[in-house]
């Protein structure tokens, strides 16, 4: 008799926990017909609570259980079986209000509704994981963006019978809107969860089919993490699929195939981390993909595919970190990457298959407060690129400080083109690089040889030698041709001035007839004309002027 009270007793104290509408099921043999029922054979099984009656919990291959407050699990068995899973926020199978934490493994369908989560006030985190199939509608995960749609979300997640859950199918509307505990009085204390989550919940899709692609404003509002790992995006990326996000610590997209990106879908949000890792993508990336996008922290491109980047494909302002690594791209528009840093922006181990001009010139620095602060730098290194245009390397002098090193050509090393690619590229012959051949000719994959080792830079080097010489030499028979009719000139002059100094030379007149002066002698008029030489720029004192006169007598006297 006293054992028969005590198992009273304990079940009275387990249905005053448990919520109205909860299941209890024990092992053993017989049963009764009550809320609970206890067998013969002792030893309790797996205990399960419903929740409200037409919850998620009631499905077959969920679980919402009593020790993990808000907890609800879904498990799809393996094989032929799998089952399939629908999460909205109304009708039947609905997901409770009182949702913290919500994972579905191993499903062959998940298909996420309107606004599924949108009215989970409690919600922590949502994972789909190993699901075949995922179906993502419009505004499947948006939540409250700010103070306002948190407002609202509160109204239509009160009690009173107006809720989600007054809207399902049989059981008590007011006890089924409310948390575990409180139809009796004992709530339960919130979990540690709850004050986190006033930041958002974090949503992780991992391997997973995404048949219809990601639709607009599937991830709308606040967010603390979005996550999409190992997926299969046959549809597209739509416009505005990342949107209006806030709050958000981590945008990040890894190994994952994606059929088509469409302009915009990622427009007007901040992110703390944005990381974008291991995607393919089929069709070119299009013009402003990513728009409007204020990274706080680090912006991580790495092992990203592409045929064509189209310019304005990536812009972002803010980031303390830029990081462009391990990406495959086939034609690379000018401007593709549009990004105002705060910090250093490193490109590395990249492959170009076509660079046009100004490919770079929009990585810069965001615009400075403080003046005479120095550039970003910008290191671009391990690289190759296959075909360039002119000023393919451009970069923004004013805003960063780039350094090219081992940049990788990928043509077969020929000396006669190598000037041609220095030129194009802006880029000193040391760090040069270009394709090796095999005696042959034949390319040898993934066998890089400098321009030195080619002998390129000691063929440039003797023919810098050489016109250097010739230079040289030029220039010193110039300067003898131009000694040599220097002093021509000026002994020239000096034998004019002497010739103009000396004057006109002094000539006797014929004698007249009958005046008995003989031939050659010199008359007073003849006199008359002598001229006396005086130099200019000299003083003459007491000087005395002696003239002789000479008479010649004929000789036939």
């Amino acid at each position: 008799m006293g054992v028969r009270v005590v198992l009273v007793v304990w079940c009275v104290c387990v249905v005053s926990v448990a919520p109205a509408g909860a299941i209890l099921n024990s092992g053993g043999g017989g049963g009764g017909g009550g809320a609970a029922s206890s067998g013969g054979g002792g030893g309790g099984g797996p205990i399960r609570a419903g929740g409200a009656p037409g919850t998620l919990c009631e499905a077959d291959f969920c679980e919402c259980p009593l020790t993990a407050w808000g907890n609800v699990t879904c498990r799809c068995p393996s094989g032929p079986a799998q089952g399939e899973v629908h999460l909205r926020a109304e009708g039947e199978l609905r997901l409770p209000e009182h949702t913290t934490a919500l994972r579905v493994e191993g499903c062959a369908r998940v298909e996420v509704h309107e606004r599924a989560v949108h009215a989970l006030r409690h919600l922590r985190s949502v994972e789909l994981r190993g699901a075949q199939e995922v179906v993502l509608h419009p505004y499947a995960f948006s939540r409250p963006g700010g103070p306002e749609g948190a407002e609202a979300g509160s109204s239509e997640s009160g009690g009173g019978g107006g809720g989600a859950a007054s809207r399902g199918g049989g059981g008590h509307p007011d006890v089924a809107s409310a948390p575990y505990g409180s139809a009796h009085g004992h709530a339960l204390p919130p979990s540690p969860g709850l004050l986190e989550a006033e930041a958002g919940p974090s949503v992780v899709v991992e391997g997973a089919r995404l048949p219809g692609g990601v639709p607009s404003y599937a991830f709308r509002g606040r967010l603390a993490r979005v996550a999409l790992r190992r997926c299969a995006i046959q549809g597209s990326v739509a416009a505005f699929a990342f949107a209006s996000l806030a709050a958000t610590h981590l945008l990040e997209m890894a190994d994952c195939t994606i059929a088509a990106v469409e302009g915009q879908a990622f427009k007007r949000f901040a992110v703390e981390r944005l990381v974008l890792s291991g995607l393919a993508l089929e069709t070119p990336l299009p013009s402003r993909a990513l728009a409007d996008v204020r990274v706080r922290g680090e912006l991580v491109v790495e092992r990203v595919s592409a045929p064509r980047v189209r310019a304005a494909a990536l812009s972002a302002r803010g980031p303390r970190r830029v990081a462009v690594r391990a990406c495959r791209w086939g034609h690379v528009e000018g401007e593709a990457l549009r990004v105002a840093a705060r910090g250093p922006i490193v490109v590395r181990d990249n492959a170009f298959g076509a660079l046009d001009a100004g490919a770079f010139v929009g990585l810069g620095a965001e615009e400075r407060t403080a003046a005479g602060e120095e550039p970003l730098r910008l290191h671009f290194a391990n690289n190759s690129v296959g075909a360039f245009a002119a000023g393919a390397l451009a970069f923004n002098a004013s805003a960063v400080r780039a350094h090219v090193s081992d940049l990788r050509v990928a043509r077969p090393c020929d000396c006669a083109a190598a000037d041609n690619w220095r030129a194009d590229l802006g880029v000193p012959a040391e760090e040069l690089r270009c394709q090796a051949q095999d005696a042959s000719g034949r390319v040898r994959e993934g066998e890089w040889r400098s321009l030195a080792e080619a002998g390129c830079l000691a063929a440039q080097r003797s023919a810098s030698l050489a016109l250097m010489l010739a230079a040289v030499g030029a220039g010193v028979a110039a300067l003898v041709l131009g000694a040599c009719a220097a002093w021509a000139w000026s002994r020239w002059r000096r034998r004019r001035r002497r010739r103009q100094e000396r004057g006109p030379a002094r000539r006797w007149a014929p004698p007249k007839e009958g005046a008995g002066v003989g031939v050659g002698v010199a008359t007073p008029e003849h006199k008359a004309q002598a001229v006396a030489l005086v130099l200019p720029a000299r003083t003459y004192r007491e000087t005395e002027l002696h003239v002789e006169l000479e008479r010649a007598e004929p000789l036939d006297k």
